[in-house]
């Protein structure tokens, strides 16, 4: 365990990796810090000297147009419960969107009402918990401030308040972090960097802007949004979906109303097919409507028939409503991922050691105050926790990079090459790895890892390793540069990363590949319980947990588990259509029907397994995963064309 967490050299921080893609892209301290801190923090940051909470790295690397899934951190408790919270308050704005989507609001007043009241009171515990982190090191309140905020925006138009209250109040928000004007946003030459948040609230901006008739003002916001998202969003697709399609969304709505139908289509097809490529379902039904709504009025350039889009949207649908989820509403912005309890690190290396807390806070933190630490119901200053870490051997730095490097288009690039892999574009993958190859320190342990995952994956893809028994000792051996004692080592009592996670799900696979499924189940079984054995990843899980489970159904069925195996894939769904992505969603719904017609062969249940795998084979064709709907037609004839008998 010690060793996993040894060799974390300065060079590799995430302040400086911000530091250098500042640089590469010209951009100055001052514009990048601009609102949340001052230019000489910005500087202590990126050198290391400052030390600061996940949601102003969010911020900062959200500016920059980078994903914040490129680093895991440790977090203390108050800030598990602001994610917690802001959760459940855009929870609560996604029921009132849909109704105002539906234009139900005269039926459901009574309900919007009550979400707009529990929404405020979750606001209430929100500010309770930042006053009581006042004052600690690092946390930036300014940024908190702007979210609720900007949820109160929401609220007042939820509500229908007069549009002067809203518009003071939208402006304010604004200017909590902002000192441009809508004319100096408008001047190209002047050169700002958003987060999403900020962008959000440009976006309800825009709506005061048209409910008060000034639609010529609400269209340029519009346009600068979807301008600014191309501009600054070139390399990270993923970070370009989060508000871009509302704003795209909005403007060709106005396009729309103003008879201007060639600029409608034209944005709402380009806008689609980025929410395909990126597997997005946010706002996708939404400009399904729109499209089918003009769709008699000019020729779109898109790959799909009116037919085929009418279909693939009432599939959609049909997933949201038996999944009891919302396909109109904003989905929840905030992530959560990569991220561990510090209090659980703490707690669990301490008794791993057998060191009592009264030897582990002396000259510290008073014992009885470190009792209440641990248990999450006091904040420390991250300077005593740092002492504390580095008391236990564990490396002190807040925040590690999952491949370190200060390149950001390594570290943004390498999460999709196993995806690649996935899809059959193995050349492809092999190209970007030899010119990754070249750009990483391969002395870094995390980056050796890595490097031998994928040219594994590849060798497997192309046939060249010999037998499964030869693939399983890749698999160890690549798990050994972080685990050295791996096999001899309780996975569960790991805080394992993403790439050891993906490690281990081949690992398993291969394993059950050779028919030896319980060794299968054991291995992933143990590291899923790591990942739950956390507080935040019992609540949130992070991909590699997902990868995890989602491989753990299909040996369900194999042991005849099915009602579990359905349940699974079942529970998996939902995450997806919360987290507002499709991403494998075809594969779940063919799991559902494998495990069903495995396990009963009545009437009902062959109706059902029609059901889920057409709707498979419906997705799948929206994703244009031409290997899936290959495997899916390939057993067409058993699932679809059945005899009632």
């Amino acid at each position: 365990m010690e060793d996993k967490y040894n060799n974390v050299e300065e060079e590799y921080t995430l302040g400086k990796l911000i530091e250098e893609t500042r640089k590469r892209r010209k951009i100055t301290r001052e514009a990048l810090a601009k609102g949340i801190m001052s230019e000489g923090n910005l500087r202590k940051l990126e050198t290391g000297e400052l030390t600061v909470d996940k949601f102003t790295w969010d911020i900062l690397l959200n500016r920059l147009g980078i994903s914040s899934l490129i680093y895991e951190c440790y977090v203390t408790e108050s800030e598990f419960e602001f994610y917690k919270l802001q959760v459940k308050i855009r929870e609560l704005v996604n029921k009132c969107i849909r109704i105002l989507y539906l234009g139900e609001e005269d039926k459901s007043k009574n309900k919007i009402t009550k979400f707009v009241e529990d929404g405020r009171i979750y606001c209430q515990k929100y500010e309770k918990i930042l006053m009581e982190q006042k004052g600690m090191e690092g946390v930036y309140n300014v940024i908190h401030i702007l979210f609720l905020e900007t949820m109160e925006a929401y609220f007042l138009k939820i509500e229908g308040a007069d549009i002067e209250v809203r518009f003071k109040q939208i402006h304010n928000t604004w200017n909590q972090v902002r000192t441009e004007t809508l004319e100096q946003l408008k001047d190209k030459k002047k050169r700002v960097y958003l987060s999403s948040t900020e962008l959000e609230v440009l976006l309800l901006m825009a709506e005061v802007y048209e409910d008060s008739n000034q639609r010529r003002t609400a269209k340029e916001i519009l346009s600068w949004i979807c301008d600014y998202c191309c501009i600054q969003y070139e390399e990270e697709k993923l970070e370009k979906v989060k508000i871009y399609p509302y704003a795209v969304y909005k403007l060709a709505s106005m396009e729309g109303k103003d008879n201007n139908w060639k600029a409608c289509e034209s944005m709402c097809v380009e806008t689609l097919e980025l929410l395909i490529d990126t597997r997005s379902l946010r706002c996708m039904i939404p400009l399904m409507d729109l499209i089918l709504d003009h769709w008699d009025n000019g020729e779109l350039l898109l790959l799909y028939s009116k037919e085929q889009l009418m279909q693939q949207r009432d599939c959609l649908l049909h997933i949201f409503k038996e999944f009891k989820q919302n396909p109109y509403g904003v989905y929840p912005l905030t992530i959560i991922e990569n991220a561990v309890l510090v209090t659980e690190v703490i707690k669990r290396r301490r008794d791993m050691l057998n060191i009592t807390q009264q030897t582990l806070s002396s000259g510290i933190i008073e014992p009885e105050n470190f009792s209440r630490f641990e248990k999450g119901k006091l904040n420390v200053r991250w300077r005593k926790i740092t002492l504390l870490l580095e008391r236990l051997g564990i490396p002190s730095q807040r925040e590690r990079l999952l491949i370190e490097s200060t390149d950001v288009r390594v570290v943004s690039e390498y999460q999709k090459m196993a995806i690649n892999i996935y899809e059959g574009e193995v050349e492809f993958a092999k190209r970007k790895l030899q010119s990754i190859a070249q750009r990483i320190d391969k002395k870094r342990k995390k980056n050796r890892q890595y490097l031998l995952l994928i040219r594994i994956l590849i060798q497997k893809e192309n046939y060249q390793i010999s037998s499964l028994e030869e693939e399983k000792k890749l698999y160890e051996k690549a798990l050994q540069v972080t685990i050295p004692d791996y096999p001899n080592v309780d996975l569960t009592e790991l805080f394992l990363t993403r790439i050891e996670g993906s490690i281990i799900n081949n690992f398993a696979l291969a394993y059950k590949r050779m028919g030896e499924i319980e060794k299968a189940i054991e291995l992933y079984e143990s590291a899923i319980k790591s990942y739950e054995n956390q507080k935040i990843n019992k609540y949130y899980p992070n991909r590699s947990q997902v990868l995890l489970k989602e491989n753990y159904v299909t040996l369900f069925g194999d042991m005849n588990k099915f009602e579990e195996a359905v349940q699974y894939s079942k529970d998996e769904i939902i995450r997806m259509l919360k987290a507002g992505t499709m991403e494998d969603m075809a594969r779940m719904l063919y799991e559902i029907v494998w495990n069903l017609y495995e396990s009963n062969h009545d009437i009902d249940t062959k109706k059902a397994c029609k059901k889920y795998f057409l709707q498979a084979l419906t997705i799948a064709k929206l994703q244009q995963n031409r290997s899936y709907i290959r495997f899916l037609l390939e057993r067409k004839e058993k699932y679809v064309n059945i005899t009632y008998v």
